[in-house]
């Protein structure tokens, strides 16, 4: 079956009415998939670096030696997304990292299998800064490790040996963390003020493509 016209107008039937029905809501779920697709690209393909800077330790036991010195924990972990504003006891996945103790005892993500990095207890102030944190690094397989805690032990160690014994820290006196924005050019400067939530979810686009889809087809109905 094909048109017929009834005063004037022109009715589509039967099947050809069937295939335009079809291809009209193939074009508006493409519509849409462009829209969604626009949304979920990311605001920028920046890497967050965040910076630790520990002070020198005031404890060396069991037979640690700092030489030359200064022994101290500092390192780097970053991201792909800025920390938010306001976080409170969060965990957070580093895309890589690098820590020493200044004394030939290094740990970062080129280690393979025999390293990690469980970053924990992270809370951020108003601008995103981090103010509370719990990060240890290990490696020979977790048996040797550097640590930075501002909560219970509030301090840095550094536990170079795998069969134990040696030991650097502070007690009481963490250290401090920057952030650097490392942008898609390689460009450096200070993180941009972080916003209190994050960028919109998977859920939020799953809702901006039905609301396209019912946009459409309302002007179908029209």
């Amino acid at each position: 079956m094909g048109a017929i016209s009834t005063t004037g107008r022109s009715i589509t039937t039967g099947a050809t009415g069937g295939r335009a029905r079809v291809l009209g809501t193939v074009g508006a779920l493409l519509i849409c998939s462009v829209f969604a697709l626009g949304l979920s690209s990311p605001a920028n393909a920046d890497t967050f670096v965040y910076t630790y800077q520990g002070l020198p330790f005031n404890n060396l036991i069991n037979g640690y030696v700092c030489s030359p010195g200064p022994c101290e924990i500092s390192g780097s972990f970053s991201v792909s997304t800025q920390l938010s504003a306001g976080l409170s006891d969060a965990a957070v996945t580093p895309d890589s990292y690098s820590f020493t103790d200044g004394n030939g005892f290094n740990l970062d993500s080129s280690c393979g299998v025999t390293c990690a990095i469980s970053v924990t207890e992270i809370g951020t102030d108003a601008v995103g800064d981090i103010t509370a944190w719990n990060v240890d690094v290990f490696g020979c397989s977790a048996l040797c490790y550097l640590e930075t805690d501002s909560l219970g032990f509030s301090g840095d160690v550094s536990f170079p040996d795998p069969m134990g014994g040696p030991e650097g820290f502070n007690a009481g006196t963490p250290g401090t963390w920057t952030c650097e924005d490392m942008g898609p050019t390689g460009s450096e400067s200070p993180c941009p003020v972080a916003m209190p939530t994050p960028e919109p979810s998977g859920l939020y686009l799953l809702g901006a493509g039905l609301l396209c889809l019912v946009a459409v087809g309302r002007k179908r109905l029209a």
